[in-house]
């Protein structure tokens, strides 16, 4: 009986295991915006990295091409759902957490299949969208960080450049009225009010992973 139960404990610490495993898959953030999703099957340090997709596609990178590996939960396919571009505009995903205190690569995708007018695919949810990125840094005086994201171009699925206009800006809560408070309670104290004046900082602009940029103009393809 002990020999049974000890079996059946076993076969579900095996099944426990693999579900956990089959239920996490990992995941290379590249320097481009791309983000791929598979299995790591070669790995050579400061070299170059392999990792062989769902599909059975084989991609090589040079390590520096490449700004983090993670395993992350198995993303469900059939979440994603299809936009047709009908208006003109489309939504994007902020894949990684933005700061402005760092330099950072930032990664912006395409948050939805879009299709086109006759319902077949156009752009595939996932592409990298091409941006320029501002960082201002918070500073002295109260002066708050700020983030923009201007949104530039995406490939089509035939390989085709589509022009958007799109932007995202970020600012950060300032404490201009703190500092002014600070300086005059150490005025009054110790005669120096500007150098807590000077020494105060605004807050850090954080746009959080996953954010959604929405209402991106579509313009003409190049």
């Amino acid at each position: 009986m002990k020999k049974i139960i000890l079996s059946f404990m076993c076969l579900i610490f095996i099944l426990g295991s693999t579900f956990s495993q089959n239920n996490f898959e990992e995941v290379v953030y590249l320097k481009n915006g791309s983000v791929i999703r598979g299995t790591i099957i070669e790995q050579i340090p400061n070299q170059t990295l392999k990792i062989q997709t769902k599909d059975g596609n084989v991609f090589v990178y040079q390590y520096n091409e490449i700004i983090k590996t993670t395993k992350e939960p198995v993303v469900n396919q059939q979440v994603v759902t299809n936009q047709v571009v009908k208006s003109g505009f489309i939504d994007a995903k902020v894949i990684t957490e933005v700061s402005s205190e760092n330099e950072d690569a930032v990664i912006v995708q395409v948050a939805n299949n879009i299709m086109d007018a006759n319902g077949n695919l156009w752009i595939k949810a996932g592409t990298p969208i091409q941006c320029n990125i501002e960082k201002k840094k918070r500073k002295g005086l109260g002066k708050p960080g700020s983030i923009l994201i201007a949104l530039n171009s995406v490939k089509s699925i035939n390989g085709n450049d589509i022009k958007l206009n799109g932007n995202y800006n970020k600012v950060a809560q300032d404490n201009k009225g703190k500092v002014v408070g600070v300086g005059v309670g150490v005025g009054l104290l110790v005669f120096t009010p500007m150098l807590a004046y000077l020494a105060k900082k605004g807050e850090s602009a954080i746009i959080p992973a996953n954010t959604i940029i929405s209402n991106i103009s579509i313009l003409e393809n190049k």
